[in-house]
């Protein structure tokens, strides 16, 4: 059994099998609305949540595991994006706002989850976005909370 909190016997179970197919769940807690995003790529339901597929669009930076005590930061990019999401990441309020990333598990060619765990919870501190004719890319930079 692993020392990381959030890992029960169900995931401890899934990760010991030959064959995991997993998945990456964010939430971004903005202040008119929360948004959810995966990386499969059609809409799903997780928790009783609605989370849109971005698929490949969504990238997300190294997360740093450790037991020291100390800030980790982790940085989202969502490619592709259309002017009316580029004018929403300009207009709202972000900075301090609440960021969770989970890691799942899908039952074999569903889009069922089998386990649900958080790799990273902490908040928005800086976004930079860059434009171009193909389309625009909205980098997203988040840091935990030491207590």
């Amino acid at each position: 059994m692993s020392n990381r909190g959030g890992i029960d016997r169900a995931i401890t179970e899934i990760l010991e099998s030959d064959h995991q197919q997993m998945f990456i769940a964010v939430e971004l807690k903005f202040d008119t609305e929360i948004l959810r995003l995966w990386s499969g790529a059609e809409n799903t339901t997780i928790g009783g949540n609605t989370y849109i597929g971005a698929g490949t669009l969504l990238t997300i930076g190294a997360i740093e595991d450790t037991l020291e005590l100390k800030t980790a930061s982790v940085q989202l990019s969502l490619a592709g994006m259309d002017s009316t999401v580029i004018t929403r990441a300009l207009e709202e309020e972000y900075q301090n706002r609440v960021v969770k990333i989970q890691l799942g598990f899908t039952s074999s060619g569903t889009h069922n989850y089998d386990g649900l765990m958080t790799l990273f919870s902490g908040r928005m501190v800086s976004m930079e976005i860059a434009d171009d004719p193909d389309g625009s890319i909205v980098k997203l930079n988040c840091e935990n909370r030491l207590i």
